[in-house]
């Protein structure tokens, strides 16, 4: 990803990597992400945890959604989707490296002011429902792949 390249820039052929300042950790079936620069936990519903178990900085989501298909014998054209969709959601809530959270200001000298080669390739997706059931990926979509929690304070 170039630096500071908006969330809708990922698509099927991207390779992301998760910020280092983004923490995870299972809690008893659910996977909990802290973000220590925004000061914010995310939740992962199970999809998510998928993918973002994947999120190796080597892989492409090409390969990833592939991999995944190929082991929850899902579609591999919806599946693919969901993780496209899923990433431009970790990258818009600023956990991905090289990826602007949505909000901040765009680096002018990084060039990358409307650099959206090709975003949309893979299409929207309508929320990350990869790994689950059909029920399942229709209650997910509708909150995305997480849903994002001040700390309590």
């Amino acid at each position: 990803m170039n630096p500071d390249a908006p969330a809708e820039s990922i698509t099927a052929a991207s390779v992301v990597a998760i910020r280092p300042e983004v923490s995870s950790v299972d809690v008893e079936g659910e996977v909990v992400l802290y973000d220590d620069d925004a000061r914010v936990l995310h939740r992962l519903n199970p999809s998510a945890s998928v993918v973002w178990a994947c999120l190796d900085g080597f892989a492409s989501l090409a390969e990833i959604g592939a991999d995944v298909a190929d082991i929850y014998q899902a579609d591999p054209v919806r599946v693919l989707a969901d993780v496209v969709a899923a990433a431009r959601q970790f990258g818009a809530a600023g956990l991905l490296v090289g990826v602007r959270r949505d909000g901040d200001p765009i680096d002018d000298e990084a060039g990358t002011a409307g650099d959206a080669a090709g975003a949309g390739a893979a299409g929207e997706a309508g929320g990350a429902g990869a790994a689950g059931d059909a029920g399942e990926a229709g209650d997910e979509a509708a909150d995305g792949p997480f849903i994002a929690e001040p700390p309590n304070t």
